[in-house]
């Protein structure tokens, strides 16, 4: 039963306890619809764990070369703006969520703001308020999650 709860990540660490570096390969490759898929539903090989969700994450605030170029452009389309900017509110709602994927959304949040804003004014909507509110409820969700884990003793 608190394998349905809290999930099985079997397939996501080797025998010595580190993270498999195929579902990391995977995750390099992903494109935004890939990721929104693996962070909504998981893989066929891999379930969502918080280290791929972390991983995901990563993968968009990292820089993407020496120069410095990030996964978002300013010039990018409006509708790739979009998918990630709902990729990290799906991932600030996953109950795989962690202190570290907090970390990496509020990074994401700083390092976008000038993206986030102009999207925003030029299509009438709020994401910014929308990724901010994400954050503190996934903070929330993090707190519950560590207290009923404390309450049952799993640690």
């Amino acid at each position: 039963m608190m394998k349905n709860i809290f999930g099985s990540i079997k397939n996501v660490f080797h025998k010595k306890g580190s993270i498999d570096p195929k579902m990391i390969d995977k995750i390099s490759k992903m494109n935004l619809s890939d990721m929104r898929l693996y962070v909504k539903n998981g893989m066929k090989d891999f379930e969502l764990s918080a280290i791929g969700l972390n991983e995901v994450l990563k993968k968009l605030v990292t820089p993407l070369n020496e120069k410095g170029e990030l996964y978002l452009k300013a010039d990018d389309t409006d509708s790739k703006k979009k998918k990630a900017f709902e990729l990290v509110l799906l991932a600030a709602g996953s109950i795989k969520i962690s202190v570290t994927a907090i970390e990496l959304m509020q990074q994401f949040v700083e390092t976008y703001r000038d993206i986030i804003n102009d999207y925003d004014d030029e299509q009438k909507d709020i994401y910014h308020s929308r990724l901010i509110k994400a954050i503190e409820t996934a903070i929330e969700n993090v707190y519950k999650i560590n207290s009923i884990e404390k309450t049952l003793d799993l640690r």
